[in-house]
Order: C-alpha cells, then structure tokens, then sequence
C-alpha cells in the first residue's frame, strides 16, 4: 500500500484548497471516498487521483513517472476533457473496465452529495450505460 499513500498525499497537496459544492466540505474527501470502495493497490490509487488531472493544475508527467503508464492511462480515461459531451465521455469510460468500475463509485458517491436535479438526472442515465 506505500504506492497508495503515495497517491493519497500527491491527492491532498494538488486538492488542498478546494471544497465540495457546499463550500465546506474539504474536496479531497471526495478522492477518499472513492478509494475506501476498494480493496486492490491499483484500484485506490486510480479512485484517489481520478480528478488531479481534470480538477487541478498537476503535471501529468508526476503521475506518469510516479505510477506507470498503466495508471496514467486509467486516469486519463476518467478525464473529462474540456468540451467534450458527458456522454462521449462516459462512453469512453465504458471501454475500460477499471475506469468504470471507478466511474461508477465516483457517480455513487457525487449523487450522495445533493447535486441538482440536472445533475442527478445526468448521473442516472451515465450509470444506466456503465451497468449495461
């Protein structure tokens, strides 16, 4: 697990100072949250830095050199890119099955967090497609 706690710190220094849409909550519970869903390095590791690249001013290249290409390639299918449809996104996700498996507790997990109608009504149908 000493990768994992690895990830966890690069995690918390990159989302220090953000906070979850009720302005309190520190965002990097959040990353947490996904990760406790699972037992396997590689999985925990993914779920903790699955926002870094998207959410954050990281350099790719540290969780590049860090992890290994197999990671890097996890998160950046979790990578919602600028402009692209949420659902070219989630069918992207699809095509991996570790990045839906992640996709789908991070879903899980932002529908127990109070998102708007629109919000969860996207989050419905992006599982319906994963668990399909």
């Amino acid at each position: 697990m000493k990768l994992y706690y690895r990830a966890l710190e690069i995690a918390t220094i990159y989302h220090s100072n953000q906070f979850r849409k009720n302005g309190i909550t520190p965002y990097i519970i959040h990353p947490i949250r996904v990760a406790d869903k699972f037992t396997d390095e590689t999985d925990k590791i993914i779920a903790i830095l699955h926002d870094t690249i998207e959410d954050t001013n990281i350099d790719p290249q540290l969780i590049l050199d860090t992890f290994g290409q197999n990671i890097f390639d996890i998160i950046n299918i979790l990578t919602h890119n600028r402009g692209e449809n949420y659902f070219d996104y989630i069918n992207r996700i699809k095509q991996n099955i570790v990045a839906t498996r992640i996709k789908i507790q991070d879903i899980l997990d932002n529908l127990n967090d109070s998102p708007s109608k629109n919000q969860t009504e996207r989050y419905n149908i992006a599982l319906k497609v994963l668990l399909n």
